[in-house]
């Protein structure tokens, strides 16, 4: 039996690479039919997974889901229940960067995807509650690791700061991304609408902020780049920042909040390239994506970018002027460079309009 413990996933990336995993293992018959007794040890496949995540009808037909409620109750009420049911020779997945609180008899894997968690990464500014359930999670692993056999993790990058962090040195990087079809490729004639596209959350790590500032930054320069932005609706200060720097500097910025994944694919559709500001990330799967789907990538110049592929254009995440820079580099936009004078300019610009701007002081107080 294998169990399968995501009852912490729900969205992000983290969401598109579950879906994978099952539709992989349903599409390839891995799975035998699903037994109807009711007994869960009997049951090839168990997946835990967070109520608010969205199953397919064919999954119910071929594996057991359990939803679980986002409280702490029923998520500690899960890892009981994995103890009790995991036996010895089965296989237990844990998706959700936690591993099991205790030890069950069965072969774990933690799959880790969740660099915020590192301590190195918590000069990002979230909330005082976020960042004392990040505390809380880092303790967890720390401690649950003893039942872990291997961990996994999709980057270089993510291996050496885990193995640092934790003094944890079973890890494997296995990075798996679903390959586009023929179907797909179509999608490249649609009109182009966007000249930049941004998909991402709205987590203080995902630096949209930093990305509109920039824009500004191009409209006092009358440059007028329009990017596509698919921020949720629930990261209501962000958007009023949005907003509000849209109106007040007429910004072709457009939010098209939480999207399916057939809806974020056509997005790529009408755009010219990706953007990507994020200050961390384990993976980085839209920016695969768009290059899949054909778009130049334009992104901050960090290792989770170069573990992944090399940028079109590249820049410093935490500089708005760095990422407007980047932005005209690859619009070919000419960029104004400061002249370089000789010595007697300098001397002839700074001391012969000082004089001459006394002789216009003493002409005045001569008039008074």
């Amino acid at each position: 039996m294998l169990i399968i413990q995501a009852s912490n996933v729900h969205q992000g990336g983290g969401r598109v690479l579950l879906e994978e995993i099952i539709r992989a293992m349903i599409e390839s018959q891995s799975l035998p039919p699903k037994n109807n007794s009711g007994v869960p040890s009997h049951e090839p496949l168990i997946l835990f997974v967070d109520r608010r995540f969205q199953v397919l009808p064919d999954w119910e037909q071929k594996l057991k889901i359990i939803k679980v409620s986002p409280s702490i109750p029923a998520r500690l009420k899960v890892e009981f229940l994995i103890k009790k049911w995991a036996k010895e020779g089965d296989r237990v997945l844990c998706f959700g960067n936690l591993p099991p609180l205790f030890k069950p008899k069965a072969t774990v894997s933690l799959f880790f995807q969740n660099v915020i968690l590192f301590k190195e990464n918590s000069f990002v500014k979230f909330k005082l509650r976020t960042q004392i359930k990040h505390k809380i999670e880092r303790i967890w692993i720390r401690y649950g690791l003893r039942h872990v056999s291997q961990v996994v993790v999709q980057t270089f990058g993510v291996q050496r700061t885990f193995q640092k962090e934790f003094n944890f040195s079973k890890i494997k990087i296995l990075p798996f991304v679903k390959l586009k079809n023929s179907s797909d490729l179509q999608i490249s004639a649609n009109k182009k609408n966007y000249d930049f596209i941004y998909v991402a959350s709205g987590d203080p790590h995902k630096n949209h902020q930093k990305l509109v500032d920039a824009w500004i930054l191009l409209a006092k320069e009358n440059k007028f780049p329009v990017l596509c932005l698919t921020v949720a609706n629930h990261y209501q200060d962000l958007l009023k920042y949005v907003y509000r720097k849209k109106e007040e500097y007429k910004l072709k910025i457009f939010n098209f909040g939480e999207n399916s994944r057939d809806e974020i694919l056509n997005l790529y559709s009408q755009s010219h390239a990706a953007i990507y500001p994020s200050l961390c990330e384990s993976f980085g799967l839209p920016l695969l994506e768009a290059r899949q789907y054909g778009l130049s990538i334009v992104a901050a110049e960090l290792d989770y970018v170069r573990d992944l592929l090399d940028p079109a254009e590249s820049f410093d995440p935490n500089s708005a002027v760095s990422i407007a820079r980047a932005v005209k580099r690859f619009l070919q936009i000419q960029e104004q460079k400061v002249e370089i004078c000789s010595t007697a300019t300098f001397l002839h610009e700074v001391f012969t309009k000082k004089e001459e701007l006394k002789n216009i002081q003493h002409m005045e107080s001569g008039v008074e």
